[in-house]
């Protein structure tokens, strides 16, 4: 009887967890969609209210910020159809061999624009010890691209932003995004309002056997991070596991 009641309480406590997780989650959607969504309508409206002179080069510059929003708001929606197909148990995850520096490279550059618009800099620091490890480089670049994203959401202008990715035990690997320089916000704050870039990183690193995680230092700065198993399994021709191994001679390059 004592074990059950003691079962029954931990359940509680874990659909508790998950509900408040879920009214932060929706809470912090709703934030994030309402902004590129009140900028295209406002920027819209004085564009077709006809106010502008033809020639005028506001024109120009409104017309960039509606199309800039719907690229923002396209990105927003396309995350959340990821992550209910995450949550879904749809989405596949296929390792393979990944050089972690040429990967984190190739997130940077798609965030250029944003990074040089915040006059950002960003250093990497790959150890050698996990130049090549065996991952899904489509998941692992997602669940990086969205840390890094919220990092420079985080930063302020004219800061930086170190990328780093090191041992975490024998068996895992660790890659951090650090902020030097974050915006003036608690650990509070931070911690208890997860953005749908964390929330996404979460759940496909998790799917992975995974974890995610951040923390605020004074010392520090914010810190966004995710652990994943260096050598991780997918299954073979024959649908048992297979297990992909780095070649020794490549697992200490970089």
């Amino acid at each position: 009887m004592v074990a059950a009641n003691a079962r029954l309480m931990a359940e509680r406590r874990e659909t508790e967890l998950q509900i408040r997780e879920k009214n932060l989650f929706l809470g912090s959607l709703s934030h994030e969609l309402r902004a590129p969504l009140n900028a295209i309508i406002g920027f819209s409206e004085i564009l077709a209210s006809g106010g502008l002179a033809p020639d005028s080069p506001k024109r120009e510059e409104f017309a960039k910020h509606v199309h800039s929003s719907g690229v923002h708001l396209l990105r927003l929606i396309n995350d959340v159809l990821e992550l209910s197909k995450v949550d879904a148990g749809g989405h596949e995850f296929f390792p393979e061999p990944v050089t972690l520096d040429e990967l984190i490279a190739r997130v940077a550059d798609l965030l250029h624009t944003r990074l040089v618009r915040r006059r950002l800099g960003v250093t990497v620091d790959v150890k050698a010890e996990v130049a090549e490890v065996v991952a899904d480089p489509a998941g692992l670049k997602q669940a990086l691209l969205n840390h890094l994203s919220h990092a420079v959401e985080m930063a302020s202008e004219g800061s930086g932003i170190t990328v780093r990715a090191l041992l975490q035990g024998p068996e895992r690997f660790r890659i951090e995004v650090q902020v030097s320089q974050p915006m003036g916000l608690g650990t509070t704050h931070v911690m208890e309002s997860p953005s749908l870039n964390l929330m996404l990183a979460r759940r496909l690193v998790e799917a992975q056997g995974g974890e995610v995680g951040q923390s605020v230092d004074a010392g520090r700065g914010l810190t966004l991070y995710l652990v994943l198993n260096r050598f991780q399994e997918s299954p073979g021709a024959s649908g048992k596991v297979a297990r992909h191994a780095v070649p020794a001679e490549n697992s200490t390059t970089g």
